[in-house]
């Protein structure tokens, strides 16, 4: 399936539509949240308008930490499974040295934010000359002009 998702023309040759994929994505996607459901409501021993409350800062912190940029993009499933670990390891390391699970949240949040300013660091490109972007894109601009006038 992730094949599919990163090239198109891999659909078409297999004789996929592109809408029926996109179903057929969410679909599964559908089934693997009432598993999910159905498990938290097992867990709890009945149900609760707010029992999965807690778990919203880990699953999207779960794919950040796995490499995923805040933006969107693709990241590896290994990442979301190694970002996932490593959120349950704080949590049972602060359980260990006796820390109230009022604080859990906000280290993780902690730990979140550090790994998206070394996101940015990494992907910081440093300033850009105005003047030479200009310069780029006037030569760029001349060349196509030139080409349409042949």
């Amino acid at each position: 399936m992730r094949g599919f998702g990163a090239n198109p023309a891999a659909l078409t040759q297999k004789r996929w539509s592109a809408p029926g994929y996109a179903v057929f994505r969410y679909l599964i996607a559908a089934l693997f949240g009432i598993a999910a459901g159905l498990a938290l409501t097992a867990i709890n021993n009945g149900s609760a308008n707010n029992a999965g409350n807690t778990y919203t800062l880990l699953s999207v912190a779960a794919a950040l930490i796995g490499g995923c940029a805040l933006v969107g993009g693709t990241i590896r499933p290994i990442g979301t499974t190694f970002g996932a670990v490593t959120l349950s390891l704080v949590a049972q390391l602060l359980s260990a040295l006796n820390v109230s699970t009022d604080y859990t949240p906000l280290i993780q949040g902690g730990i979140l934010m550090l790994i998206l300013v070394l996101q940015g660091l990494i992907a910081y490109e440093g300033p850009h000359e105005p003047m030479a972007d200009l310069a780029a894109g006037a030569a760029v601009d001349l060349v196509v002009r030139r080409h349409h006038r042949a």
